[in-house]
């Protein structure tokens, strides 16, 4: 892992290192990742990775999208059963409150904006991690 805290790259564990590559799993956000770097000649290399990030604020957004929908229908059907049908004034204003489901909709982008952010969060630190590579003394 990195020595900075709350890194994305903290914690993770490395799976194998053949040759020029490398694969780790773990950190900060559930990852698995793969690196290759390639020699370009004159001190200099190419390095091309690919990371998958599962689970976080994406699966809680597609949870958060289905259970919103869901409340809605309940809500419209509960509604048009007792409210709308209602003698009372009152009772038939509550139909209204239907405005109120609109708090359903910005949880999704939340979590949506959160693996956004941690996904360049990664994408940084492996860029600053790669930088610094050519500073660090072979072990």
């Amino acid at each position: 892992g990195t020595g900075i805290a709350n890194s994305p790259l903290s914690g993770v564990e490395l799976l194998d290192a053949p040759g020029d590559a490398l694969a780790w799993r773990g950190g900060g956000l559930s990852q698995t990742g793969s690196l290759r770097a390639t020699s370009r000649g004159g001190g200099r290399s190419t390095v091309a990775w690919q990371v998958e990030m599962r689970g976080g604020p994406l699966t809680a957004a597609r949870w958060i999208v289905a259970g919103g929908a869901l409340m809605i229908a309940v809500i419209y059907w509960v509604l048009s059963e007792f409210a709308l049908p209602s003698e009372h004034p009152g009772a038939r204003g509550q139909v209204f409150q239907m405005a109120q489901a609109i708090h359903v909709l910005w949880p999704p982008f939340l979590t949506a904006g959160l693996a956004r952010v941690g996904r360049r969060k990664l994408i940084a630190d492996l860029e600053r991690t790669l930088r610094n590579l050519a500073f660090v003394s072979p072990a």
